[in-house]
């Protein structure tokens, strides 16, 4: 984790729940206690890395076609909520991607200006984001279940020949 100082760092809840970007790893079912720890949520950027699942059969939670980021964002009210770092299992997060490539990382949200901020924070940390849209859109593609969930894909940087 030190090796993304400042940038990102494990602290108490309460002073990571007064920061401007907020990463929420927790199991889909706690995201609404952690909700409750604020009062207002107004201009946070919630990232919402969880995953909805039903165990123990391991499959998508039924949520009635709602993308899972949009059940997370009513419970944020009026945080900027971007659905990012979910599709990855947490080893492949946890490993440090190599500097001529990067795992491709995919962002969701429903105002482009927390989706810009999320991708470059995924940019800082190795990761090459691509920016699906909305929630009701890319959120629904990337969310457990999703077709790019357990994906690990690779972008490579290729190599610009000069020529004779």
């Amino acid at each position: 984790m030190q090796a993304f100082a400042p940038t990102v760092s494990a602290t108490e809840t309460t002073e990571a729940l007064a920061a401007e970007v907020i990463i929420l790893a927790v199991p889909f079912g706690a995201a609404g206690e952690v909700a409750k720890l604020r009062s207002d949520w107004t201009g946070k950027i919630v990232v919402d890395a969880t995953n909805a699942i039903e165990f123990p059969s391991f499959k998508p939670l039924d949520l009635g076609g709602r993308p899972s980021s949009q059940v997370v964002a009513a419970q944020f009210k009026d945080a900027k909520v971007v659905k990012a770092f979910n599709t990855l299992p947490a080893a492949v997060l946890a490993d440090e991607p190599r500097r001529s490539e990067g795992r491709t990382l995919f962002v969701s949200g429903d105002h482009a200006d927390a989706n810009e901020q999320v991708a470059l924070l995924a940019t800082f940390l190795g990761f090459s984001p691509i920016i699906l849209g909305r929630l009701e859109e890319g959120g629904l593609l990337q969310q457990f279940g999703g077709p790019l969930t357990m994906h690990s894909l690779i972008h490579s940087n290729p190599v610009s020949s000069t020529g004779p």
